[in-house]
């Protein structure tokens, strides 16, 4: 079937997981979808997730468009992951990108706003800041851009905002001849220039500064996140500052680090108080970085700062702040897995402890990771991201959206054994009835939560599918890990199986499996 649009036919979705009944919220769904925009086997990031007043899904995704250039796609999905429309912005010779994480944001008059770039071919070397409008159903509406001071200079813009006075302020990063600069520029509601800013850190010759975040403050002004080098090869500071609605700079606080920590991503909670996350690295190349986030005030002064994870356990991306209806944190971004990357989702509250922490995939092998995360309008979550896996012609990405409950739950009665809320701890004894299975009749991908077990127990976990003559037709290692796993059970015959959860030998859980 095709979508009869002009640029857009619909992409080929790997499966969909299943339709989940929740108490006293009617039907809902939950979704763990893979989709290839334009079936073009090319390399697509979304960066961004937003809902329109339908309770649509809006995600963003920058692409290698059919004529070779990169374009920027709007992908719209319903509730339970069906595609219900698409389009792509394409402009002749230009290669368009899509900021960095959460760099969409919703509209009070309805649709949203995106900071990001382009390099038009004419334009040499040189990047432009833009500014892109949309409505609800992913029209582009207008788009304005700043080229450089010099044409071998180059401006990238990477998130943008609506302000208090209904105009905008998108921030990121100007290059110039020997430095680069943060860029912040204000605009009306129609997108016209109101002020242009540029802000340093660190200055000088071969310096660098770069912003990926903006919040609006409770006065007017706004604070941006960002980073700052003292040269080129210097380690990343998180540095972050306040500005006034005229782009006055009121303070900066600069986090120094022996080691590259990255960029400050900025939320304001409300009552004063802001979260700033990022990573913290253990490494000069910043490659060994662990999930951090940090709760300050309204003059830059840190409250407080956590770490997440353990030595073996490091995140390559954490991603921005949000705040849940119910006063929690959401954060989320990649995980390290076996063998393979994972996304992961973590719901805080706001003193930094973890309620629940949830990692998932989408097909074995793949590596994955979370760029953006949102609450949906009827208490879900939805988060996007990429999924990368050699299709035989080399490495292919494609956009990647999970939609899970407010317990971060995938699979239906996870929460029954998972934490979903402050206090409840897990034993040894919980593994006894560890896993729960989805969907059951099942003739595709077949859906295992596995609730995290203690790794004092020491105990090595499989699972084996046993047809009922009793040979083992599949089986696969278990580690201990709070996710969700999928197995393709499409190669096996129709009839029932045993799903058997193993401790070194011993039988720990077994459920039973129909074959259609």
């Amino acid at each position: 079937m095709k979508i009869l649009l002009k640029y857009f036919t619909e992409p080929k979705i790997f499966w969909i997981l299943f339709l989940t009944v929740v108490q006293d919220r009617g039907l809902a769904q939950s979704f763990n979808n893979r989709y290839d925009f334009l079936e073009l086997n090319n390399s697509e990031t979304p960066w961004s997730i937003e809902e329109n007043s339908s309770g649509q899904i809006v995600v963003f995704i920058p692409h290698d468009g059919a004529s070779g250039w990169n374009n920027l796609g709007t992908l719209i999905l319903s509730a339970d992951g069906a595609i219900a429309n698409g389009l792509e912005v394409e402009i002749d010779s230009t290669n368009l990108y899509a900021g960095l994480s959460n760099s969409a944001n919703k509209v009070s008059a309805g649709g949203f706003i995106l900071g990001n770039s382009k390099d038009p071919w004419f334009a040499g070397d040189s990047s432009q800041l833009c500014l892109f409008r949309f409505n609800e159903s992913g029209d582009t509406l207008w788009h304005k851009s700043w080229p450089p001071i010099l044409s071998y200079h180059g401006n990238i813009g990477y998130a943008a905002i609506e302000t208090t006075d209904g105009g905008f302020l998108v921030v990121g990063t100007t290059y110039q001849e020997a430095n680069s600069k943060v860029l912040a520029i204000k605009t009306d509601a129609d997108g016209n220039e109101v002020w242009y800013k540029t802000f340093s850190g660190y200055s000088g010759d071969d310096t660098r500064n770069a912003a990926l975040s903006v919040c609006n403050t409770n006065d007017g002004g706004y604070i941006i996140g960002a980073n700052t080098r003292e040269c080129a090869d210097c380690v990343a500071n998180q540095y972050y500052f306040k500005i006034n609605s005229e782009g006055v700079q009121l303070w900066e606080t600069i986090l120094s680090a022996e080691t590259s920590n990255g960029s400050v991503r900025v939320l304001n909670y409300g009552n004063g108080y802001y979260f700033g996350s990022g990573q913290i690295a253990y490494d000069v190349l910043g490659e060994d970085t662990r999930p951090w986030l940090m709760k300050f005030d309204d003059i830059g002064d840190t409250i407080w700062t956590k770490e997440f994870g353990e030595e073996t356990e490091w995140a390559r991306w954490f991603g921005h702040p949000k705040k849940l209806n119910d006063g929690n944190l959401l954060l989320g971004g990649q995980w390290p897995g076996e063998g393979f990357d994972k996304g992961f989702l973590m719901k805080l509250d706001t003193a930094g402890n973890v309620i629940w922490d949830r990692k998932f995939f989408n097909v074995d092998g793949n590596h994955c990771r979370f760029t953006d995360y949102i609450e949906l309008s009827d208490g879900y979550i939805a988060a996007c991201g990429m999924a990368s896996a050699d299709n035989g012609l080399g490495l292919n990405q494609d956009s990647w959206v999970v939609k899970v409950d407010e317990c971060g739950c995938l699979v239906p009665g996870c929460e029954n054994r998972a934490s979903c809320s402050v206090g409840m701890d897990q034993t040894d004894n919980d593994i006894l009835q560890a896993f729960h299975v989805y969907p059951n009749p099942v003739n595709g991908i077949l859906n295992i939560f596995l609730e995290q077990a203690s790794e004092d127990s020491g105990k090595s976990l499989r699972f084996d599918l046993v047809s009922m003559q009793g040979d083992i037709v599949k089986s696969f290692e278990a580690p201990f890990s709070d996710t969700t796993y999928m197995t393709d059970v499409t190669s096996l015959s129709n009839g029932t199986y045993l799903l058997v959860l193993r401790a070194e030998g011993a039988v720990l859980q077994t459920e039973r499996i129909i074959v259609e």
